[in-house]
């Protein structure tokens, strides 16, 4: 018997490591035959510890704070910049309009930009161009320039990065909750944003406000240099890069990830139950204003209780919820919440009938929002998941290309009501038929 077992032990030693006895071709494709489940467990062994994990994403959440803020200082200041210029009504929507369709042609190149060169070039990417953005729009003095600064948010996706990330940190089970909590720390920018940005405003001037978002953007990208790794997702990137350096942009590769089980119908979703949202958000400052009659100031305050709401949803309510239920069921429940904040849409009079009704439309838009987002990362090979995610984000800046049009039309001709009806209609469609379609595929 001793014999026997030192002849087999000699045997394995005899045998050299594959690693270092075939070529990268062969390597790759011993990978890819590989079950799914044997790499997902590959991937785990490879993440890095927990004390270094939970720190990183705390400096994902602070970046993701960062991001949010200064993009909300934007929002609350650009439009009384616009107007200082003389931009009109019309102008301006071009100027939405030029915005969304920058940010839907640089969403899935951002995402193929992260899978490449990992997660840290890509986030300063993000805080540059938003650096670029903010500090065109200060020092502007004319449409011209605005237009101009239109230009970098092609690839001011933040968001977007601190996702790809989180992706990268976190297991499939792990993923809907810790993708939800991003929301907490986007929604806490939410409410500084334009409190700061109100702020700067109110004792110096807009472009000064203007001025220190491209300043924390600054600030920001050291951050993210000094405290966000090079590459976050735990697997070699030199086959990726291989591979990936053909084409940034490879439409071939959208057309494969598409037609993936379950991907193809998960976008399709995200565009049909998302449109009606698009299109309420568009015309959402017009039907504040001239609607229900509310003043900056309270307009301000209504937008700090939309970004708590968000932080209670997201930071506790997603991660509740994805506790109780699986993915298909999620998604039904979301859908229902989102009929409900429409009808109650419908029938709203007041401003305070406006602070109930955006209760379960925030509910149910951010599980919608974050289980979708889950099911991607998860449907697709790991050195996909940010490519997918840029797709996802593509999705919603389609929505926001074609809904001031739509809006523009509904709202002129039927009413606030009409936004209330469609997604209505719409989100109790949806929810119906996911609950009885019987094979929703969540995995791969």
């Amino acid at each position: 018997m001793t014999s026997v077992l030192k002849e087999r032990s000699s045997y394995k030693e005899s045998i050299p490591y594959e690693s270092e006895s075939t070529d990268m071709t062969n390597s790759s494709e011993q990978t890819k035959k590989l079950p799914v489940i044997d790499r997902e467990e590959n991937l785990e062994d490879e993440r890095p510890p927990d004390k270094n994990k939970w720190l990183l994403i705390l400096a994902v959440h602070f970046c993701n704070v960062m991001y949010s803020s200064c993009y909300w200082i934007n929002v609350g200041v650009y439009p009384y910049i616009t107007k200082s210029l003389g931009v009109d009504m019309v102008t301006y929507g071009y100027l939405q309009t030029a915005f969304a369709a920058m940010q839907l042609l640089g969403g899935p190149l951002y995402g193929r930009l992260g899978d490449i060169f990992g997660s840290r070039a890509v986030l300063v990417l993000a805080h540059a161009c938003g650096f670029s953005t903010y500090f065109m729009i200060a020092i502007a003095s004319s449409s011209a320039m605005l237009f101009l600064s239109r230009v970098p948010g092609m690839l001011m996706h933040g968001a977007q990065g601190a996702q790809m990330v989180m992706t990268d940190l976190t297991s499939h089970k792990e993923r809907a909750v810790a993708l939800g909590k991003l929301g907490f720390s986007y929604g806490a920018g939410v409410i500084l944003g334009p409190f700061i940005g109100g702020q700067i405003s109110k004792y110096f001037s807009q472009k000064a406000a203007m001025m220190s978002a491209a300043l924390f953007s600054v600030f920001a990208i050291v951050f993210v240099i000094t405290f966000i790794p090079k590459f976050t997702r735990k697997i070699d990137p030199k086959p990726k890069q291989q591979s990936s350096s053909v084409s940034l942009f490879d439409l071939q590769r959208i057309k494969d990830l598409m037609l993936m089980p379950g991907v193809g119908f998960i976008y399709l979703m995200k565009l049909i139950a998302g449109m009606p949202f698009g299109i309420f958000q568009s015309m959402f400052a017009l039907v504040l204003v001239n609607t229900f009659g509310l003043t900056p100031a309270q307009h301000g305050m209504f937008m700090s209780y939309i970004g708590s709401l968000m932080i209670l949803v997201q930071g506790f309510g997603v991660g509740f919820v994805t506790r109780q239920l699986n993915e298909k069921n999620t998604l039904v429940l979301a859908m229902v919440f989102c009929s409900l904040g429409y009808t109650l849409l419908f029938f709203s009079s007041t401003a305070m009938h406006l602070c109930i009704m955006v209760v379960p439309l925030v509910f149910g838009g951010a599980l919608f929002g974050v289980i979708t987002n889950s099911i991607l990362t998860k449907l697709v090979p790991p050195e996909d998941t940010g490519f997918v995610l840029g797709i996802s984000f593509a999705t919603h800046s389609l929505i926001r290309t074609l809904s001031p049009t739509i809006g523009g039309i509904l709202l002129s001709q039927f009413g606030h009501t009409s936004f209330g009806i469609l997604g209505m209609v719409v989100c109790s469609a949806t929810a119906l038929f996911l609950f009885v379609k019987q094979n929703l595929q969540t995995e791969a």
